[in-house]
This record gives structure tokens, C-alpha cells and sequence, in this order.
């Protein structure tokens, strides 16, 4: 009797052991497997920002009752998937999620912390998923107690500026300057409202790489794009300071909307700075001079 009892055990531990390694056997009764998504996104047919889910994908999880980072992990069936499950340890209560995992990251005030680079280099040939994607890699969810689907979205837009005046202008430099913090250690509370964290820098700059770049080539205008916070910005809370091979000058911005990007449509905002938002500006000699 003794014997079959302990080759029971084995047969049941075997058993045990083959369901966990594809999460079959987790327990559904607590909140262990969240369904998750990314918002497919896509400029033009095949310009998407969100990617598909990939084998070896986590994400970090946070409960109200724990507050702690937990790792879940990418289930089998989800790989290659804009919808999958992730599964990991017992977690109750309200719940916030970040993308991908990052070992070490803490709430702040019931806040994720994320960074947004305060220099962007300057991309001429990228398209603006790609550049919005390598500046505002992080995603965040959040799920009330009774759901355990996670809808993943990012905090962040895209501002386009284009220099619009009727002669060429060579451009050595641009800075974005603000009212408030819009680039380093953001926060974003549930619902992905961003906040600026104590260290937070009220500037973005772009890397031209030490070239100049025309404001415009034939019929075209350059795009000059920065990834902001989405946020609602009020006249004058932007500041433009750009350097060019001849002159400088600055331009407050009117009020202008950032919006998240989001849904099937990516909106970005864009902003066109000609002479008539520069303050006592002519042009003399093929110079700008105010």
C-alpha cells in the first residue's frame, strides 16, 4: 500500500508539473491570468506602432494590496498575437501594468514612472511610427477588481513643426522649451494621464548630428518632430529656439493639442512657424533679422 501511495504522488507531481510549463493549470479563481492587448496603430498599410506579442515577452504588474512588481509571463498560444494572456502570481485588488518588464520599477503615488529622452535625434528618412516608437517604447494598463483584461496604451504623441518661410533657412539647432516638465522622468497615473516627476526637464532638443538641415527641399517642408506628453498645452506654454547658419530666433506657440497616440489613427499634431508667429520679423539681404 505504501508503495502505490508514493507512486501516486509521483503520477500527480508528473502531471502537475507538465500543465505549468504552458500555464494550463493555473488557478482561475484568483487574479492570475490577465488578457491583454496593444492598440493596433498603423500610418500608412504596414506602419504599425504596437508590435505582436513574442515568446519570452512579461510584463510588470502591480496590485493595490501588494504594491509589488511582478513579472507575468507570455503564454504559448499568444505569440504572435496583438491579443494574448500573460499569467504569473496571485494578485487582488485594482492593478496597474507597464511594458515591457523592467526588474526594479516602483510606483510613485500610485504612479508609474516612464522617461521620455530630453534630446531626439533628428531622422530625416524615418516614418513617424518608428520615430515615435524609439522615444515612447513604454506601455501602461490598468484594471478595475472585477475585469482581469489589460488594454495597453501609450502616454505619449508626436508634434510636428515645420519651418515655413519663403526662403531656405539651414538649421543647426531646436529646442523645444515648456511651462513644465515634458521630457525625463514622467509619471502616469491610470488612465495614462502624465505627470512631471520632481526631476523632470521642461526642454527637448533635437541631434542634427552637427549638420545643418534645410527647412525645405523644392516643394517640401522638413519635418522637425519631437515625442511629447500628450497633454493639452495652452498659448505660449511651447517655446521654439532655433538656430540657424545666419540667425536665431524664438516662437511661442498658440494653443495646441498633443493627443495620445491611440485607435487606428494617428493623429499628430502639427504646428507651421512662419514670419507671422515671429514677433517684429523681416527679412533683409536673404537674413532674418527681428
Amino acid at each position: 500500500m505504501k508503495r502505490n501511495f508514493y507512486i501516486l504522488c509521483l503520477v500527480l507531481l508528473s502531471a502537475a508539473c507538465s500543465q505549468k510549463d504552458d500555464g494550463s493549470d493555473i488557478d482561475r479563481s484568483g487574479r492570475t491570468v490577465f488578457t491583454v492587448d496593444t492598440e493596433e496603430i498603423e500610418l500608412v498599410p504596414g506602419q504599425r506602432v504596437s508590435d505582436t506579442w513574442k515568446a519570452g515577452d512579461r510584463l510588470s504588474l502591480f496590485g493595490s494590496e501588494q504594491g509589488l512588481n511582478l513579472a507575468y509571463e507570455l503564454k504559448r498560444s499568444g505569440e504572435g498575437q496583438r491579443e494574448a494572456r500573460f499569467y504569473g502570481p496571485l494578485v487582488k485588488g485594482d492593478v496597474m501594468a507597464s511594458f515591457p518588464y523592467v526588474e526594479g520599477l516602483v510606483p510613485e503615488s500610485g504612479k508609474l514612472p516612464f522617461t521620455i529622452p530630453s534630446v531626439q535625434e533628428f531622422e530625416p528618412l524615418a516614418d513617424d511610427a518608428a520615430f515615435f516608437r524609439r522615444y515612447c517604447p513604454f506601455l501602461m494598463a490598468d484594471a478595475a477588481a472585477d475585469e482581469n483584461v489589460l488594454h495597453f496604451r501609450y502616454p505619449a504623441g508626436l508634434l510636428e513643426v515645420q519651418i515655413r518661410f519663403d526662403e531656405v533657412v539651414n538649421v543647426t539647432s531646436m529646442e523645444l522649451d515648456a511651462d513644465h516638465g515634458i521630457s525625463g522622468r514622467l509619471l502616469a497615473a491610470p488612465g495614462c494621464a502624465v505627470t512631471p516627476s520632481s526631476v523632470a526637464s521642461s526642454r527637448t532638443s533635437l541631434d542634427f548630428g552637427g549638420e545643418a538641415v534645410p527647412s525645405r527641399s523644392g516643394d517640401s517642408f522638413t519635418s522637425f518632430r519631437f515625442v511629447l506628453p500628450h497633454a493639452d498645452y495652452g498659448r505660449g506654454s511651447l517655446t521654439l529656439k532655433v538656430s540657424t547658419t545666419d540667425e536665431e530666433f524664438s516662437v511661442a506657440f498658440p494653443a495646441i493639442s498633443v493627443p495620445r497616440v491611440a485607435g487606428s489613427g494617428f493623429a499628430v499634431a502639427s504646428v507651421q512657424v512662419g514670419t507671422s508667429l515671429i514677433p517684429v520679423f523681416s527679412i533683409e539681404n536673404g537674413y532674418l533679422e527681428y
